[in-house]
């Protein structure tokens, strides 16, 4: 039955207006860590509630819907945690291509690209080694590993 009473006010949530949305949200979230003891499902009916706030509000950041929500709550959330290692990959891709242009200059686009691609990890690796490039050849190399 509790279940069933979570999964109305989610479908609920979707068709609320914007005004009563936030605090629907907010009282399904408290419902769902009352009511059930699965943490993963627990957290994945949380991320749920998340995502269809975001959904509702396109034209607010993160930052505005993390008001909204207070902030405990939302950084539990798959969501915000995505955006947040987003945001590291993004800082620190910025970082490496900086440091590889003033290491080596001007780099070609698709060598570019296939930085960005790179996950976070390899992102930090390829931060230390460029240490020790000399030319672009070293850091082609370093890319076929």
């Amino acid at each position: 039955e509790s279940k069933r009473s979570l999964g109305v006010g989610v479908i609920k949530l979707v068709v609320e207006s914007e005004e009563e949305a936030v605090p629907q949200a907010k009282a399904l979230i408290e419902q769902t860590r009352n009511q059930l003891s699965d943490s993963q499902l627990q957290q994945q009916l949380i991320d749920l509630v998340e995502r269809i706030v975001v959904y509702k509000f396109p034209q607010k950041s993160r930052e505005e819907i993390e008001a909204m929500f207070e902030l405990s709550d939302l950084k539990q959330t798959r969501v915000y945690q995505e955006a947040l290692a987003e945001g590291e990959t993004k800082e620190a891709e910025k970082l490496v291509l900086k440091q590889i242009n003033r290491r080596i200059g001007e780099i070609p686009q698709n060598i570019t690209e296939r930085i960005q691609e790179l996950p976070l990890n390899d992102m930090e690796s390829l931060g230390e080694a460029l240490l020790d490039f000399q030319s672009l050849s070293d850091l082609v190399s370093w890319l076929e590993r």
